[in-house]
């Protein structure tokens, strides 16, 4: 049996996510495919691969309902991996419909790689400080009369995207749960990214990037903190399950989940598995695109939240989590 969700499962989940965000919003990381060892992927995703990453958002989208219905325009990420997040840069020019530069071609680096590299490490901890604000909006609450559906749906999602098989049946004889214990926000200082350009303490492609205002930038983020899903298998029901998530728990699940984070998967007991991030984890970003600025004048100075919405292409956002994802099962 497959490890998607039934039909009447699934579509129950559509139907309570339908119109939360508008159209199906996916945010991509496969710009660190090679930081994630990951094999990049020329072709489209396989129908399997795209019901996983449609699964993930959507459980995902319900489960941040209550906080981004008070912060429209957040794109919902379609998988746990990467680090798109707040201070991400991208090429304006890319956002098109050319896929094939989907990976490479538009991804230009976060704080962490495009702060200058002879930063000494205190001096980046600083930067990263002040280049980036963030705040609590509280813990993870997900509505009584949805809870078990969204986080059943999320947690096999979350092991799917992480390397699980597609062929696995998450169905029979299991328990699956999803939880995190708070959910941040985290804003880019605008001010605070032109002194570190003004100092040359931005590495040059996004420099230039800015300089020429062809960029589009993350202004900001929900990052999700003590990222977890558990699975409680019977064996005695479903010996496949445990076998092959036994296997898997021996491999190097993901790298890059957050900066300096990592995805790991464990048999914490007999039976239970559990996928969990030692950094937060990216659940959903706010892209925007500079406004015009005088010929010669400086960066565009403002608030990035206040900026235009970026007009990137939902084609390419999604191919981009889609070869992540494919990526990752197809390098096992």
């Amino acid at each position: 049996m497959s490890a998607r969700m039934p039909m009447d499962r699934r579509d129950a989940l559509r139907r309570a996510t339908r119109g939360t965000l508008g159209a199906s919003a996916t945010f991509g990381a496969s710009g660190l495919l090679g930081t994630l060892g990951l094999a990049a992927c020329g072709t489209a995703a396989a129908p399997a691969t795209r019901s996983v990453t449609e699964d993930y958002s959507s459980a995902l989208r319900s489960a941040l309902e209550p906080f981004t219905d008070r912060l429209p325009g957040y794109h919902v990420r379609a998988t746990p991996l990467g680090n798109f997040g707040v201070g991400s840069v991208y090429l304006g020019q890319v956002s098109g419909n050319d896929l094939s530069r989907a990976e490479g071609g538009w991804f230009l680096g976060d704080p962490s790689s495009w702060l200058a590299p002879e930063l000494s490490a205190a001096a980046r901890r600083d930067w990263l400080a002040r280049l980036v604000a963030e705040g609590s909006l509280g813990p993870l609450r997900i509505d009584a009369s949805r809870r078990r559906m969204v986080e059943t749906s999320l947690g096999v999602a979350v092991f799917l995207a992480i390397g699980a098989s597609a062929s696995l049946d998450f169905d029979s004889g299991t328990q699956v749960t999803f939880q995190s214990s708070e959910i941040r926000n985290r804003r880019l200082d605008w001010a605070q990214f032109v002194r570190a350009l003004d100092a040359g303490l931005v590495a040059r492609p996004v420099a230039e990037a800015v300089q020429r205002n062809d960029f589009v930038m993350a202004a900001a983020d929900l990052v999700l903190v003590d990222y977890r899903a558990e699975v409680v298998v019977d064996e005695t029901m479903n010996p496949r399950l445990a076998t092959g998530l036994r296997g898997q728990t021996r491999q190097l699940v993901a790298k890059g989940v957050a900066a300096g984070g990592s995805m790991s998967l464990r048999e914490s007991s007999r039976g239970r598995f559990v996928a969990s991030s030692d950094a937060p984890v990216v659940a959903a970003v706010l892209l925007k695109r500079p406004p015009p600025r005088a010929k010669g004048g400086p960066p565009t100075a403002g608030d990035p939240a206040n900026w235009p919405a970026a007009d990137t292409s939902g084609a390419l956002v999604d191919a981009v989590d889609q070869r992540v994802l494919q990526g990752r099962q197809g390098g096992r």
